[in-house]
């Protein structure tokens, strides 16, 4: 659990090591991060991606699929994927994601 932030350098260093642990967790480790607009979820999630396909060689950008809230986050998170090289990672919106799901179905 990623404790609260205060304005000190300890804390500060507690945090990101927090965030480093979640980034390198074991890949068949399951976990959920919760956190308010702003809090670095996505930015967390675009670093796990790239940690888990640098360190394994054998798994795909293309089976993974990141689904965002709204087209704003998607865009957001397409320009931050670019910048960490995981771009062939696929994005949706949740709205374009249920468009296709029913789409397939029809």
């Amino acid at each position: 659990m990623i404790p609260p932030f205060y304005n000190t350098a300890e804390n500060t260093s507690t945090a990101f090591y927090c965030v480093y642990e979640i980034i390198t967790q074991d890949v068949n480790k399951d976990f959920l991060i919760l956190g308010c607009a702003g809090s670095g979820k996505t930015m967390i999630l675009l670093h796990r991606i790239r940690y888990l396909l640098f360190n394994n060689p054998n798994m795909d950008p293309g089976d993974m699929m990141i689904i965002s809230p709204t087209d704003i986050l998607g865009r957001e998170s397409k320009e931050l994927a670019k910048i960490l090289n995981i771009e062939r990672v696929s994005q949706w919106s949740t709205a374009v994601f249920y468009q296709n799901i029913i789409r397939s179905i029809l």
